[in-house]
């Protein structure tokens, strides 16, 4: 019957339900020391009871006090994630698998930086090594209505969170955009490293690389001469590094990062563009830095030295951190098109398929000819960058890779 009682728990004789499990959790004795009486003193029984209850107060609850259902308690074990440390976003505070997943990474991410020295000062970390290797940070106020944005989407990855509270009914963090400083911060490497699937943009067109192909084959011989010595080749990839660099130049918006927390923006001054690099050992994305300050047989030497240390699984944490946008050329492998994931916490990434013949038609006499075209693809983070954005940053790159010639207005 409805609102009758399941069942009758029978307590000892003057016993009050929940003495002992407010006993318990307050930190109390059950039973004095032996050789004293089973009833202490009511000062000695305070203090200890007061004393407990602070000590506990701050305390993270116990993970099974947190709600959660079995999966997720099953989950947090697998990824050694301590339930009583993670925020719920469910209803009533419920942790979801994705709370448990995000505080895994976040976890993870935060070591690694801790690994590579990125909880340095900025200052401390720019001291050694070369200039223009490190990524520099400005931080960017978010609008209120992105603000809200990134809030809805991310809430929309699970439907039982959309009853939370959005952010855009706070006012945005306000701070003053500094001097950029030189090298990787914490708060870029530890961001958070999941951005929900809603919340991805993407733009996919093609290009004809006919134009590119002569100029790499005018300079080969040239540039051969530079290369040797480094193990490297001018083949197609160095020219497509400086070119997401310059349009990186040309849309700064899209060279930003989410910050922890989801209110500001991080502004990166460099261009640190990674290559995803398929191992023995898995994949793996070391970023050639400063490529903005680089020519292109430059990033030639330096992508043959990240290849041979990913081959040789010595590639190190700075070879690893700090990237500005990812390439992933999978066309070395086979595709068209591909629908990239993003490199957290990079806000867009590029996916290059094979370059392949084709018919197309000639813009001055509209006859048909035969063309090298490469479809491409951008994945981009909307909390971070906008539709129209994304598309106008592909237009961009699209020009650059069609007619090589316009790199040398970039070129420093």
């Amino acid at each position: 019957m409805v609102g009758a009682p399941l069942l009758d728990i029978l307590l000892p004789e003057g016993a009050e339900p929940g003495a002992d499990a407010d006993a318990g959790a307050a930190g109390t004795p059950i039973a004095g020391p032996e050789g004293s009486s089973g009833s202490s003193s009511s000062s000695s029984s305070s203090s200890s009871s007061s004393s407990s209850s602070s000590s506990s107060a701050g305390a993270a609850p116990a993970p099974s006090m947190v709600l959660a259902s079995p999966a997720v308690r099953n989950l947090a074990r697998e990824l050694g994630v301590d339930l009583g440390t993670v925020a719920g976003t469910g209803p009533g505070g419920r942790v979801l698998k994705d709370d448990v997943i995000t505080a895994s990474e976040v976890r993870g991410a935060a070591a690694v930086a801790a690994q590579a020295g990125l909880g340095a000062p900025a200052a401390a970390v720019g001291a050694g090594g070369g200039g223009g290797g490190g990524t520099s940070l400005d931080d960017v106020a978010l609008s209120l209505g992105r603000a809200a944005a990134a809030t809805a989407m991310a809430a929309a990855e699970d439907a039982s969170a959309a009853a939370s509270a959005p952010l855009g009914g706070r006012p945005a963090v306000m701070r003053a955009a500094g001097p950029a400083e030189p090298g990787p911060t914490a708060a870029a490497a530890t961001a958070p490293a999941r951005v929900p699937l809603r919340g991805y943009r993407r733009a996919m067109d093609e290009m004809e690389l006919d134009e590119l192909m002569r100029v790499r084959s005018h300079l080969r011989e040239a540039a051969g001469q530079l290369l040797l010595g480094g193990g490297a080749k001018l083949t197609y990839l160095p020219f497509v590094v400086k070119a997401l660099s310059a349009t990186l130049a040309s849309h700064p918006e899209v060279n930003m990062q989410m910050a922890p927390g989801g209110r500001e923006l991080l502004q990166l001054a460099g261009h640190n563009v990674g290559v995803a690099m398929a191992t023995g050992g898995g994949l793996v994305v070391p970023n050639v830095k400063a490529v903005e300050s680089k020519t292109i047989p430059e990033i030639a030497l330096e992508l043959a030295r990240l290849q041979q240390l990913a081959a040789a699984g010595k590639l190190a944490p700075h070879d690893l951190g700090g990237g500005s946008i990812t390439i992933s050329n999978i066309g070395t492998i086979g595709g068209v098109y591909a629908t990239p994931m993003l490199n957290a916490p990079e806000a867009a990434i590029l996916a290059l398929g094979r370059v392949r013949p084709l018919p197309r038609y000639d813009p001055g006499t509209g006859a048909l000819a035969r063309r090298h075209v490469m479809g491409f693809s951008f994945g981009a983070d909307h909390r971070v960058v906008d539709g129209a954005a994304v598309a106008a940053f592909a237009n961009t790159f699209k020009r650059l890779m069609e007619e090589p010639s316009q790199l040398l207005m970039h070129l420093r």
